[in-house]
């Protein structure tokens, strides 16, 4: 992956300044395609497609921002105030973008319904607190373990010696704290995502109800949508009749896994696939990604 300089946009509301990232080139390599239509690529990252403008508080759509100046690969750039870089809106961010009406048309609607439901899934999309508590106990051995050796270079009266091992002892612990810290956060974010598909009412359900009846199955990509979310609502019966019909063979892994937890009676997230790095690198373009997530 290569980044590229950064660019300045302004909020199409008050002109406030802020900054996206651009990439120069990039790859798949890694890449995780999800049921729900979510692609995220480590070696190729997007912009966020909405954001809210730090000045007047107002959410906007990232392509109807307005150009201010590049910035170059040494930083510097024409404008005055370079703005901070847009990021990608919370779960609840969207839900009150939608409130506020900043949907022009049934196809933004869509979008922030989409972008909506697939943020109140990230929670659920990796084994991260697994992980997290994995590489705790190892540095919290690592840390164990140079103790013990410096406390062994003391008993032999080679302080020298001991000194590099005690100072990266603290070190070590500090680590396995921090990320002690990040896997219990990870699992309070978890268990929040779960304790909203028990709530019938919650703003997920409406969200989901929603983008139900926003999806038309007029293409392949919408009715596999259409299935997916039929399957997180627990109507596995709509889901396997939306699943019926034949699918482009780019489809037919994702549409073989829907039918397959759909049977199962399963209703969260699963992912489709990874790319492994072995696989070879492709430059692709947004549009690519989207195809490839459908």
């Amino acid at each position: 992956m290569r980044l590229g300089p950064d660019r300045v946009l302004g909020c199409p509301w008050c002109q406030h300044p802020f900054r996206i990232h651009t990439v120069l080139s990039g790859s798949t390599s890694g890449m995780e395609v999800w049921t729900d239509g979510y692609a995220r690529a480590p070696m190729l990252p997007e912009p966020p497609e909405v954001a809210r403008c730090m000045g007047c508080k107002r959410y906007f759509f990232i392509r109807d921002a307005c150009a201010h100046a590049a910035v170059t690969e040494s930083g510097q750039t024409a404008h005055t105030g370079p703005g901070v870089h847009a990021r990608e809106l919370s779960e609840s961010a969207l839900y009150e973008a939608i409130q506020e009406g900043l949907a022009r048309d049934g196809t933004e609607e869509l979008k922030l319904r989409l972008l909506a439901w697939r943020a109140g899934n990230h929670p659920l999309r990796s084994n991260q607190g697994a992980a997290d508590r994995s590489c705790a106990m190892l540095l919290a051995k690592v840390g164990t373990a140079m103790g013990t050796i410096s406390f062994l270079f003391y008993i032999l009266h080679l302080p020298r010696l001991a000194v590099p091992f005690l100072c990266a002892t603290p070190l070590a612990l500090l680590g396995a704290l921090i990320t002690i810290h990040g896997a219990v956060q990870a699992r309070r974010a978890n268990a929040h995502a779960l304790a909203a598909r028990a709530q019938q009412d919650s703003p997920f359900w409406q969200n989901l109800y929603a983008l139900e009846t926003l999806l038309t199955p007029d293409s392949p990509a919408n009715r596999l949508l259409k299935a997916e979310v039929a399957r997180q609502c627990g109507r596995f019966d709509a889901a396997l009749v939306l699943l019926r019909d034949e699918v482009p063979d780019d489809f037919r892994p994702a549409a073989d896994l829907i039918w397959q937890l759909s049977q199962q009676g399963d209703r969260l997230p699963r992912r489709l696939r990874a790319m492994a790095d072995s696989e070879p690198l492709h430059i692709v373009s947004r549009s690519r990604i989207d195809d490839i997530a459908r």
